[in-house]
């Protein structure tokens, strides 16, 4: 109920959330984290990786899954003015780094992250629910690799592009994405089928799988990422 009155309307809706993101982007560029955390590699990696605004992104994804069908109702509404303006926003993400003055570059670059992505992805959603009326096979498929090729397609193209930077041709634009996502899609497929492992990337597991099990509450496979990644934060700092 308080996510139906925070985002009732399709003007709230369609401005709000992205106004929220904008100002948390635009925050987390104009703090000088280098200054704050006296760790110099942990602050570059704060300041390059936008926790912050990744976790206000998956509160909001949580929430308005609550209100999905006060969302759904309003969506129809503006999804191809969203969508445009949304892809605008982004498209323009990229010139903007050519702004010279430091803090209208960080304000302009955290607005249209924020307006940006919150209105393609209304816009996309919305015209997806209007015209793929009818579930297909297919649509269930492509729904669980979605997870899988969010969570690792930077890391294919980091990885990728580290060892296309010596062949010409394919450290490209057009060869990079084309290649990257063949490889993202790939490897979602490939975790989909992957059984038990698949929880580790927000795939239900099947039945009777070992995974999440049922000691401390369900919770052995989070404290064992949890505690990676400590462990790989605090080798990168010292090595």
């Amino acid at each position: 109920s308080a996510v139906t009155w925070f985002l009732g309307g399709p003007i709230r809706l369609a401005l709000l959330p992205g106004l929220f993101l904008s100002l948390v982007n635009i925050l987390h560029n104009l703090v000088p984290y280098d200054e704050i955390i006296p760790i110099p590699r942990f602050a570059g990696f704060i300041q390059n990786f936008p926790f912050f605004p990744y976790m206000i992104v998956f509160v909001l994804g949580y929430t308005t899954a609550a209100a999905d069908k006060h969302i759904r109702q309003n969506s129809k509404l503006w999804s191809w003015t969203c969508l445009i303006t949304g892809t605008v926003l982004c498209l323009s993400f990229g010139p903007i780094y050519m702004i010279q003055a430091a803090t209208i570059r960080k304000v302009a670059l955290g607005f249209t992250r924020g307006m940006g992505q919150w209105l393609f992805l209304m816009g996309a959603t919305g015209l997806a629910r209007e015209k793929f009326t009818v579930t297909q096979d297919w649509h269930h498929e492509y729904r669980a690799m979605s997870m899988p090729f969010y969570l690792t397609h930077q890391q294919v193209i980091v990885g990728f592009g580290a060892g296309a930077m010596w062949v010409p041709f394919l450290r490209t634009f057009p060869a990079m994405l084309i290649v990257t996502s063949f490889i993202s899609l790939t490897l979602s497929y490939l975790i989909t089928k992957s059984g038990s492992l698949r929880y580790f990337f927000g795939l239900p597991p099947p039945q009777g799988s070992c995974l999440p099990g049922k000691r401390l509450g369900e919770l052995v496979p989070v404290l064992v990422l949890s505690g990676l990644v400590m462990l790989h934060i605090i080798l990168a700092n010292v090595l």
